[in-house]
């Protein structure tokens, strides 16, 4: 349209954008967005999902190319942080430790029950019972510890008729 004589002020009001936007793009400029529509761009951001699967990179993805990444990037953005757990290892070596510690737990105290809390801080698990869920055999050993339940019975339960 600048090689038909048209002024920068026409150029933008019929792109419908504002003078220094036109200005710019007539002078070669473009904003990091712009660079960023840029097919070998969104072509690193595609392998970067699938390598790493950071929320940041989702997030421009699902910006910049939602087509692509609802189909072939899969279930999207799951907030997983690192490679997928293997729980029947993990419940291998948390037993032994988590035995440990209610031992320790239960010599120490004089209290019945015991917290997951304090269980928590003396094996050093995070996030211990959303854990033990997903492992067998930890999950057997804290309910028969009697972690978490108050006095350390366990409940009972309700009879049906």
């Amino acid at each position: 349209m600048n090689g038909d004589g048209l002024s920068i002020r026409s150029i933008a009001s019929r792109m419908n954008m504002s003078v220094e936007t036109a200005r710019r793009l007539l002078n070669g400029k473009f904003s990091a967005f712009e660079r960023a529509r840029d097919e070998s761009a969104i072509g690193r951001l595609r392998k970067k999902w699938l390598k790493t699967r950071s929320k940041s990179v989702y997030d421009k993805l699902y910006y910049l190319d939602r087509a692509w990444l609802t189909t072939v990037g899969k279930s999207g953005w799951c907030g997983s942080r690192g490679p997928k757990k293997d729980w029947p290892a993990l419940d291998k070596t948390y037993a032994p430790r988590l035995r440990s510690a209610i031992a320790k737990l239960r010599s120490q105290s004089r209290r019945k029950g015991i917290s997951y809390l304090a269980l928590e801080r003396e094996c050093g698990i995070k996030n211990l019972k959303l854990k033990a869920a997903k492992m067998p055999r930890c999950s057997r050993i804290l309910f028969n510890a009697s972690v978490g339940r108050k006095g350390g019975v366990p409940p009972q339960r309700k009879m049906t008729n």
